[in-house]
């Protein structure tokens, strides 16, 4: 499933990051990993955006470069 599918609350682990390059580097960067564990804490007004928290790092994701994010939903 794509990260940007994860509802507020719902956490999961990474499985696959298929970004843009300079974004790859960027979430690999700040620790995201290969069975990394990630939540959603909040989206915007718009929906547009969502943060997640992984690694003890919070981001702000454009639903589009969270679409470039695969995820394996995590029971809570």
């Amino acid at each position: 499933m794509k990260l940007s599918k994860l509802n507020v609350g719902e956490k999961a682990t990474l499985s696959r990051l298929n970004n843009p390059h300079s974004l790859f580097l960027r979430l690999t960067d700040m620790g995201m990993s290969p069975s990394s564990p990630i939540e959603c804490l909040f989206c915007n007004l718009s929906g547009k955006m969502k943060a997640y928290l992984f690694s003890g790092t919070t981001i702000a994701l454009r639903n589009e470069d969270a679409d470039c994010i695969e995820v394996n939903f995590t029971e809570v």
